[in-house]
């Protein structure tokens, strides 16, 4: 199991930050669609789980987050509870 806070990275959308040498990059794939749970914190706390597509992993804008890549999601459809 994998946590990871998903974050709103402006022009390339929403993400994920990953070190650079974590393992789970070995596990993704550009155009790869997964099952995510997604916890929402507020009032109670609760977890949704939608399926997303990975859109691209790239490098953050030079001089941010040195020796991590961003896992860009879109998020396809929100999965029957």
């Amino acid at each position: 199991v994998y946590q990871f806070p998903l974050r709103d990275w402006s022009y390339t959308g929403l993400g994920i930050l990953v070190r650079q040498d974590s393992k789970i990059l070995d596990k993704l794939q550009e155009g790869q669609v997964l099952s995510v749970t997604l916890r929402r914190e507020g009032v109670g706390l609760s977890f949704e789980v939608y399926r997303v597509e990975i859109r691209h992993i790239s490098d953050p804008v030079q001089g941010r987050h040195p020796g991590h890549k961003i896992v860009g999601l879109r998020i396809l459809e929100k999965e029957p509870a």
